[in-house]
């Protein structure tokens, strides 16, 4: 019995004590940080993305929780090296990566749109309420998520837009600039007094406080073709009336050139036919004859 308890406190004494001392001092100094970081300063990540990025707390909750996972996995790790189960990490190692190989697969199109979703949050290159154009869609930004973004269509629908094509895709943000520019394209008949038709754009324009001093407006003769001289204006306004300006100046050209006895043009396509080219030819020239010189409007 006595022999037995010798050769026990002989085995215990041979252990390097101070070693498996470093080491669980080690383990629990990791997982003291573990939780610490868990914790301390994930509360504050959330906050900090949620207050300087303007970003929703729903919205965060995913990367939270992906970080959370991610301190655990990496204690784990750490745990196993100071055990010094290194046979044990490799073979976990090398189950996870198959694992991961075997899932990227199936879900390469939902961790792309994830990851997608991170850097556009991260980035910002649009926010919750900007206009943009993403492929053929444009509309106003309602939400951001991890794994899509909602755009709100000026015709009604909303559109998911999956964050993969957002963030690989062209975006146009119409939201950034502060101003816009806008044009208005005029057409008038050529023995029509041009430079007095410039004139009076260029006034009306000017009279119409929605359109910015600075850059400063332009306006040229775009070209002269079909019997009609087509003047091109362009102005700088908020992207707010970027849809009304034009409009209004469109119903004042209108009215202002009709004062002033200023033809407004209208171009005609036509599509002649060999059978009914000559029947086809007579009539335009019959239509033409019998033009009085009022038009609805601008040609846009």
């Amino acid at each position: 019995m006595m022999r037995s308890m010798d050769n026990v406190v002989m085995g215990l004494a041979g252990w390097p004590w101070l070693e498996i001392g470093l080491r669980g001092a080690g383990i629990l100094l990791t997982w003291l940080a573990v939780w610490l970081v868990n914790r301390s300063v994930r509360p504050r990540l959330r906050r900090r993305l949620s207050e300087r990025r303007g970003i929703a707390e729903r919205e965060i909750q995913p990367l939270s929780t992906l970080l959370m996972y991610a301190l655990i996995t990496a204690g784990i790790l750490i745990t196993l090296a100071l055990a010094n189960l290194t046979p044990l990490l490799y073979s976990a190692l090398t189950a996870a990566g198959v694992a991961g190989i075997i899932i990227g697969f199936g879900v390469q199109d939902l961790a792309s749109n994830f990851i997608s979703g991170l850097f556009i949050l991260l980035d910002r290159p649009f926010v919750v309420g900007d206009v943009i154009k993403v492929g053929e869609f444009t509309g106003t930004v309602t939400k951001i998520a991890l794994r899509t973004t909602t755009i709100q269509t000026f015709d009604g629908p909303a559109v998911f837009i999956p964050n993969s094509m957002a963030a690989t895709s062209p975006v146009t943000n119409f939201s950034t600039a502060e101003l816009r520019r806008v044009g208005l394209t005029v057409s008038v008949f050529q023995d029509c007094d041009i430079q007095r038709a410039l004139s009076l754009v260029a006034e009306l324009a000017e009279h119409e406080a929605r359109v910015a001093k600075e850059p400063a407006p332009s306006l040229y003769v775009e070209g002269v073709r079909d019997g009609m001289v087509t003047l091109q204006w362009y102005g700088y306004v908020r992207p707010a009336d970027m849809l009304t300006v034009p409009s209004d100046l469109r119903r004042r050209i209108v009215e202002e050139f009709r004062r002033q006895g200023i033809r407004l043009g209208v171009p005609v396509q036509l599509n002649l036919t060999p059978k009914y080219f000559e029947a086809g030819a007579t009539r335009i020239s019959q239509k033409a004859e019998m033009h009085d010189g009022t038009t609805e409007g601008p040609h846009v």
